[in-house]
């Protein structure tokens, strides 16, 4: 149910975008931003309608449907609370397979230190 939703909802996106895109009335003299053509500024013109569309959907879906808040909202994209927890958890794994390997070495030096310090027979 929720990807049929999130696929007619980013269609009806798209499709709005395109639609006002097109309807949209070019200003004459165009603006400097659309390098004089009418495809440019209809492009730009699109995308800024679908681009936040599509973050406000991915929030709405995240947020309401599966209840997910984003923990940061930086230039790479949102960053949710199962990655960090799944990046956390990643951390600590290699943090006890390296304690393991030190106690390993420590009792092996331990085991070393030992012989060499026994008398001799």
């Amino acid at each position: 149910m929720e990807r049929w939703l999130v696929r007619i909802v980013s269609t009806a996106t798209f499709v709005a975008g395109a639609v006002v895109a097109a309807r949209a009335t070019t200003p004459r003299p165009l603006p400097g931003w659309a390098l004089s053509s009418r495809f440019v500024f209809g492009l730009t013109v699109a995308l800024a309608i679908i681009g936040p569309t599509c973050f406000l959907l991915t929030l709405a879906v995240q947020t309401i449907v599966r209840g997910r808040v984003p923990t940061a909202i930086s230039r790479e994209g949102l960053t949710w609370t199962e990655e960090l927890a799944s990046s956390g958890e990643a951390a600590i794994a290699q943090l006890q397979d390296d304690v393991v390997g030190i106690t390993a070495n420590l009792d092996e030096l331990a085991t070393r230190v030992m012989a060499d310090r026994s008398p001799p027979a």
